[in-house]
């Protein structure tokens, strides 16, 4: 497939059964649509730079502006030299593959640049017997996110994706964001409800809940997803009896049944089930099912398929991979999808029978 078409549909979409379908987008429109997306995230970065600048001044003296200045000079300088500039070269492919091939070559050199400068930090500091400044060895993590920016930005350019442009932009400018928040507003008033908003019910929470689980069932025993309810009552041995997850937290750290700290799926069905490895497999098991939503959701509008489908992300944040699933609505989700769109080829395969009488009378451009 060439870099920057559009992909081959399958033979029914939702579209197919006779719904209108719209005009195609002129080019000076498309044109005009993805300048848009493209200064909308980028005047968002700004803003926040700009918003932040008086304070950084008020918290950081003119001495660590000038460190601030000299580090992000040596990074750009590194940077740009360490990937050989490849990066700019991903646009050019015709084809899907190379422009990949180029886009991983380019990520090599960088990390092959970054391993350069550690080694360049340490040999300085054995050969004069003094250790560099502390930021100059964020310089490989510099070097490294420098090309992963550009390339993720060059390879969606090629695919004419230019809405990911803006919301990775927009993305830095939220993380900027949360660390403004933290670092400069006063713990009092209105910025005190804003930083327990932000730092303790959206960051704190989850955080919290995922290290509790690790410490909990890494010294009481895992799972081993017995916890399921389909798997204990086949194969039964659950170790901590009616209790469920969030419940045995709930007794350990309360002292009461009433208590239930339920959590995400990486704590119940990864940290509590098999720890580290639990993790890895519990996230294999959210990309299959994420391939398959996509696989039945593609040709339906997003404004019908996201709705949709926001009690299943939802349950995904408080409860494991399985009960989200059905409880959530994932799993009816994907199998009405896939049932909707049988039907529909169904329907499509089937010729179209009209009545010969129907037609006697009828004017001749709207014969069949």
């Amino acid at each position: 497939m060439r870099c920057g078409t559009a992909p081959r549909h399958a033979a029914f979409s939702p579209n197919s059964l006779g719904a209108r379908s719209l005009p195609p987008m002129k080019p000076i429109a498309r044109f005009e649509r993805n300048i848009a997306r493209i200064a909308t995230g980028s005047a968002l970065g700004q803003l926040v730079l700009i918003a932040s600048t008086p304070l950084l001044a008020r918290q950081f003296s003119p001495r660590a502006f000038s460190a601030l200045a000299i580090f992000m000079a040596t990074n750009a300088l590194v940077a740009g030299v360490s990937t050989l500039k490849y990066d700019t070269a991903i646009v050019l492919p015709k084809q899907d593959l190379r422009a990949v091939n180029l886009t991983l070559a380019t990520l090599t050199l960088s990390l092959l640049s970054s391993l350069l400068v550690i080694f360049v930090l340490i040999a300085y500091a054995l050969w004069r017997s003094t250790t560099p400044r502390a930021h100059f060895f964020l310089l490989p993590l510099g070097i490294a996110f420098a090309a992963m920016y550009s390339s993720f930005l060059q390879l969606r350019a090629c695919a004419a994706e230019y809405r990911y442009a803006a919301k990775i932009q927009l993305l830095i400018a939220l993380i900027a964001c949360i660390g403004i928040v933290h670092w400069f507003l006063p713990a009092e008033g209105v910025s005190l409800w804003a930083k327990f908003l932000i730092l303790v019910r959206v960051l704190g929470v989850g955080g919290w809940t995922l290290s509790t689980y690790s410490d909990y069932f890494t010294e009481h025993g895992y799972t081993y997803y017995l916890h399921i309810g389909p798997v204990k009552a086949i194969v039964g041995g659950y170790p901590y009896g009616n209790l469920s997850l969030g419940q045995a937290i709930g007794v350990h750290y309360s002292g009461t049944e009433e208590a239930n700290f339920n959590a995400n799926f990486w704590a119940s069905d990864g940290f509590a089930a098999m720890g580290l490895l639990g993790i890895s497999i519990v996230t294999l098991a959210l990309g299959a099912v994420l391939l398959a939503f996509n696989r039945a959701a593609s040709g339906y509008p997003a404004r019908l398929t996201a709705p949709w489908s926001v009690g299943f992300w939802m349950a995904l944040l408080n409860t494991p991979l399985t009960t989200a699933l059905q409880s959530g609505g994932g799993l009816r989700i994907i199998v009405s999808l896939h049932s909707a769109r049988k039907k529909g080829a169904q329907c499509l395969s089937q010729p179209l029978a009209i009545p010969p009488s129907s037609l006697k009378n009828s004017h001749p451009e709207n014969r069949l």
